[in-house]
Order: C-alpha cells, then sequence, then structure tokens
C-alpha cells in the first residue's frame, strides 16, 4: 500500500468546516506525520505500565476509556442461536441516529499496511461523530453502516468498539459522552496493541474480554507450531515446553483461533444475553439517540 495515496473529498454539505478541520484534513492526509502521532500516542499508552502515570494517564483512565474485541471467528462454540459477536456493532447501528465513516484507517495508512485494506476506516456512531473533520469523513446511511461492517469482517478485520480519550485528543473534539468509535484492527497495525503495557488489572477495568467469552488450548493437538504467537497482537502468547500458553492479557481477538493450522485453539460464549449487556453497558455512558 502507498502512505501517499489520496483519498476522496466526500465533504457534507451540512456541516461546517472550522479551522481546526482544515489543519487536521492537512495534517491526516500526510502518513509520515500521522506515522510520528502514531508513535507519541503509543509511547503515552505504554507509559500507562507506571503505577502513578497510570491513574492520571488520560488514556489509560478507567472513566475515560472503554473498549472490547469482537471476534469474527465464525467457529466460535456457542447455542447456535447465539448471535455472533459482531451483532453488538449491528445492535449500536440500529440505535444510532447518526452514522459517519472515516474514508480511510488512520493506523494503517500512517504505517503503510501492505497487509489490509486502507479505506477500511473507522465507524463513528452518535452526534459527536460528525465533527471529525468532515473533509475527511462521510455521513452515511444505517444500511451504509451495516454494509460497511460487513465488508470489515469479510476481510477478516476484527472490529473494536471503544470509547477512547485518546480519539478526542487526535480529532480535537470535547468530550460530551455523544460518539463511540467501531475501529476496524488488523494485528500488525491496531494502536490498540499498547494496552498490552497496561497492567493486568486496570487492564481488565479499560479493556474487557466479550462477557461470557472463554478460549482454551488442546494440548492433545497444539503442536508448537507457534503461528498464534506470531498473530497476538496484544503478545498474550507463548509456547512452553512444546505447547501455547495464553496469559491473562488476551483481550480474545479470536485472530489466534483462525491461525492456528491444527484446531488446537477454541473460543466459546457462555452468556446467551452477552450483546445486550455490552450494548447496555456502552449506552450507559454515550447518547446516540
Amino acid at each position: 500500500m502507498n502512505s501517499k495515496r489520496t483519498y476522496p473529498r466526500t465533504l457534507d454539505p451540512e456541516v461546517n468546516v472550522k479551522l481546526k478541520h482544515i489543519l487536521l484534513a492537512s495534517l491526516f492526509r500526510r502518513g509520515r506525520l500521522v506515522r510520528s502521532l502514531l508513535a507519541g500516542a503509543s509511547a503515552v499508552i505504554r507509559s500507562g505500565r507506571l503505577p502513578l502515570i497510570g491513574k492520571l494517564n488520560p488514556f489509560t483512565k478507567t472513566r475515560s476509556n472503554r473498549m472490547v474485541s469482537l471476534p469474527v471467528n465464525k467457529t466460535l462454540a456457542a447455542d447456535p442461536d447465539f448471535p455472533l459477536p459482531p451483532m453488538v456493532v449491528t445492535e449500536l447501528i440500529n440505535r444510532s441516529k447518526y452514522h459517519s465513516i472515516f474514508n480511510f484507517c488512520v493506523c494503517r495508512h500512517g504505517r503503510n499496511c501492505s497487509s489490509h485494506s486502507h479505506d477500511i476506516g473507522c465507524l463513528f456512531l452518535g452526534e459527536g461523530g460528525l465533527d471529525i473533520i468532515p473533509q475527511l469523513a462521510r455521513r452515511v446511511t444505517a444500511d451504509e453502516a451495516h454494509a460497511h461492517l460487513a465488508r470489515a469482517v469479510e476481510e477478516g478485520l476484527v472490529p473494536m468498539t471503544t470509547r477512547l480519550r485518546a480519539d478526542h485528543y487526535a480529532f480535537l473534539t470535547p468530550d460530551r459522552h455523544r460518539f463511540l468509535a467501531v475501529c476496524f484492527c488488523c494485528n500488525c497495525c491496531c494502536l490498540m496493541s499498547n494496552y498490552r503495557f497496561v497492567p493486568p488489572a486496570r487492564l481488565a477495568q479499560i479493556y474487557p474480554r466479550l462477557e461470557g467469552l472463554k478460549i482454551k488450548v488442546d494440548a492433545d493437538l497444539c503442536v508448537g507450531c507457534g503461528l498464534c504467537v506470531q498473530t497476538c497482537y496484544m503478545q498474550a502468547i507463548s509456547v512452553e515446553d512444546g505447547r501455547a500458553r495464553i496469559s491473562e492479557i488476551c483481550r480474545g481477538c479470536g485472530r489466534c483461533v483462525t491461525a492456528c493450522p491444527q484446531d488446537a485453539i477454541s473460543m466459546s460464549l457462555t452468556d446467551p444475553d452477552y450483546v445486550d449487556k455490552t450494548v447496555s453497558e456502552f449506552l450507559s455512558f454515550v447518547k446516540l439517540d
């Protein structure tokens, strides 16, 4: 992928372009500058490993951040009536009055990703998303938002529903609890991988696993090939004594399940109400209507 590629101008005529939008649009179009910003944000997140800084760091404060990965692996072991995890996003789209899509993934654009499409950008739900660089984003219908989700899942990208203070700093928007972001993450570029440096107790508060999601390794099937280690962006997997071991840092994205050639890793859903619980949790601190 070429980091210098251009992206279409899709300015919503109903949105007033402000000075901050002009400046940010110029910045975000430049891959090298975006790469530098990502490096800076990564350093800030990683500093959350320090006890005092972790409590004060706006990127790791429990009141300001909440995210959850929604694995797309279709071999999830669950009751056949259980919906697949991306249904969380489907329901949030249905609950939202406003839908916007960024024209490209900032992380893949800045890091010049060669593995996945750059033009599958974040989906923003809620009125606050309309204030995010309107020259580089477009307001869409609910149906178009659903189609965007389907395309991302088809490409194997993992949806992550997020409320992040980092978004407000990046786009210079006030935090009025009026929008959620849905990122479509790849394991090679995603900024969220830096949360692996946050202590597990704090990590569990701001980036928990999906409600009722279990993951395990079948020691009889695992041959210790290490492919799961390579695909884990949280570095939560190691090979010990010839078998894969998954640590508590695992956030349940499901990439390892897809990567394992021996089908030795499995995920299961045990809570039939996980969609309603996850949606209700996000709606408890963000207003989307």
